[in-house]
Formats: C-alpha cells, sequence, structure tokens
C-alpha cells in the first residue's frame, strides 16, 4: 500500500500531466476567440493588435505546453513544504482570528496616500488581472473543490480539512498561467471586445486545466 506522501507526490504529478494537453486546448480555443474578434473589428489599428494575440499564443503554444506543466510542479511542491509547516501551527481560534483582523484594520486605516503612492501601478494592474482571472476559474470548479479539498486534507494527514493548505487550489494554477504567459500579454489594452476575449480564453484554460 503506498504512504501518503506517495499518493500525494503521484496526485500532484497526475495534475500537472494533465495540464498540458488542457492547456493546448485552451489555446486554440483562445486563438478561435481572438480571431472572431479580430473578423469582428471595424478599426484598422484594434485589428492588428487582436492579430498579434493569437499569432503570440499560436507561437508560445509548443513552449507552453512543456513550460506550464513544470512550472505548476514546482509550484505544487512548494505548496507541500509550505502547507507542512503550516500544519505544525495550531489553527487560530474565534477570539484569535477577530483580534488579527482588529489589528489589521487600525493598520490599514493609518496608512496615507502617500504609502499607497509607494506601490507600483503595475503589481496593482497585475493584482487585479489575477483576481479578475480567478472569477471567472472557481465558477467552473466550485462542484468539485469540496471534494478535491477533503481528499488532498486526508492525503496530507491533516485531522481536518483545510482548503488552504491545498497545494492544488485554483489560484495556484490560475497564478501560475499567468506568471508564464505575461510576457506575451499585450503592452498596451487591447480593444474592448479583444480584452474580454483574451481575460476570458485564460479564465478558460485555468478552469480546464484545474478540472484535468
Amino acid at each position: 500500500m503506498a504512504s501518503q506522501p506517495d499518493v500525494l507526490q503521484s496526485c500532484l504529478q497526475a495534475a500537472a500531466q494533465a495540464a498540458r494537453p488542457a492547456l493546448e486546448q485552451c489555446i486554440e480555443d483562445a486563438v478561435a476567440g481572438l480571431q472572431v474578434a479580430e473578423t469582428q473589428c471595424t478599426k484598422v489599428k484594434e485589428r492588428d493588435e487582436l492579430a498579434t494575440a493569437w499569432r503570440d499564443l499560436q507561437k508560445n503554444k509548443s513552449v507552453w505546453s512543456v513550460q506550464y506543466p513544470a512550472d505548476l510542479l514546482v509550484h505544487f511542491q512548494a505548496n507541500v513544504k509550505t502547507a507542512a509547516q503550516a500544519a505544525r501551527t495550531p489553527e487560530a481560534t474565534p477570539e484569535q482570528l477577530a483580534a488579527s483582523a482588529t489589528a489589521s484594520s487600525s493598520a490599514f486605516a493609518a496608512l496615507s496616500h502617500t504609502s499607497f503612492s509607494l506601490v507600483d501601478d503595475s503589481h496593482v494592474s497585475q493584482a487585479i488581472e489575477s483576481s479578475r482571472l480567478l472569477q471567472q476559474v472557481l465558477p467552473a470548479v466550485e462542484q468539485t473543490l469540496p471534494e478535491l479539498n477533503k481528499l488532498i486534507s486526508t492525503v496530507q494527514g491533516l485531522p481536518n480539512v483545510r482548503p488552504e493548505l491545498n497545494p492544488l487550489r485554483p489560484d495556484v494554477f490560475a497564478q501560475t498561467l499567468r506568471e508564464m504567459g505575461r510576457p506575451a500579454m499585450p503592452s498596451r489594452p487591447l480593444p474592448r471586445s479583444g480584452s474580454d476575449t483574451w481575460q476570458l480564453r485564460w479564465g478558460v484554460s485555468s478552469s480546464g486545466c484545474t478540472n484535468g
């Protein structure tokens, strides 16, 4: 009978391997969607931007189909180590959580406008884009995610279900995809139709990989 660590590693390997065909199919869907948006666009400059976007996806497909599973596995392993450390720390009581929330609110209120101005705009944009991507992924996995959290927590040997310690969380797939694709993202915003298509297709690809 395989040990719990062996079963967990097998799960991580299987999830990473399943990500390759899922991503390849979703890139094809994204290309098709951007091509449709290109044909429907009436402005030459915007059409060119849409064409560049789908051509970049095609160009990177073969590389990404290898890189994405490898990057995922690196994130999975890092999350397993983080989860193992966190599992040794007792869960916070409701009173401790309330005290932490109060302290955080006070600290937030004390921040000045100058403090916020120190945050790089690009980091804010990336955070917003990652959040939007995750919002598109979650509805696709909300039915199966609780069961996955339960199974993974069991394999990790945790006494309770700890979704935040699941190395296969949807945000891991979404963030890994986002980091890999960031260099190929448009340097300036796509036209409305193209931007919606781009975000939607990336969201679909993440949800497909998560379901895989």
